[in-house]
């Protein structure tokens, strides 16, 4: 993994500020926010040491600072992907709950 970023993105059709790390898969560069372990879509991106927020002293002690940040954040992208691609999956063909696992296809 790399070094961790904030990041914007999709969460069920609204921005989101999330804490992402970028993983190599094949070719491609691929987001992972690390604590749940899902992909992310993220439209705006900052390296988060370059906000300055904390310092590593020695191995026992760390630093914070509380300076606060402002950041103007513009909507997702129209068409941008969702967090949860679930929302973006069509409806059901039918109000009755799949009786096998074929008919989920």
């Amino acid at each position: 993994m790399s070094e961790p970023y904030l990041i914007a993105h999709k969460v069920r059709g609204e921005s989101a500020f999330d804490i992402a790390e970028q993983l190599q898969v094949g070719g491609e560069t691929w987001w992972i926010i690390p604590t749940s372990g899902h992909r992310a879509y993220p439209y705006w991106t900052c390296l988060l040491a370059q906000f300055g927020c904390c310092e590593v002293m020695d191995e026992t002690y760390v630093r914070v600072y509380s300076e606060p940040y402002q950041i103007e954040l513009e909507p997702p992208p129209s068409g941008h992907p969702d967090h949860y691609s679930i929302n973006d999956a069509p409806a059901r063909r039918s109000s009755q709950p799949p009786s096998t696992l074929e008919s989920l296809a």
